[in-house]
């Protein structure tokens, strides 16, 4: 039996988003490297996008 490759299902756009999203996950590994840096980046990311602590 052979598998679909489901990335040939993709188009231009949604593997632009995808890229984007495996940028900004590889840039969290870069920054993130320990609980505390972790921690730091979650509450700046939320306070980002609108959250108040």
């Amino acid at each position: 039996m052979e598998r679909k490759n489901r990335w040939k299902d993709y188009n231009e756009t949604q593997l632009q988003d995808l890229n984007k999203i495996v940028e900004r996950y590889k840039t969290c590994l870069s920054q993130a490297k320990t609980e505390r840096e972790t921690i730091r980046l979650s509450i700046q990311m939320a306070e980002e996008n609108g959250w108040i602590f």
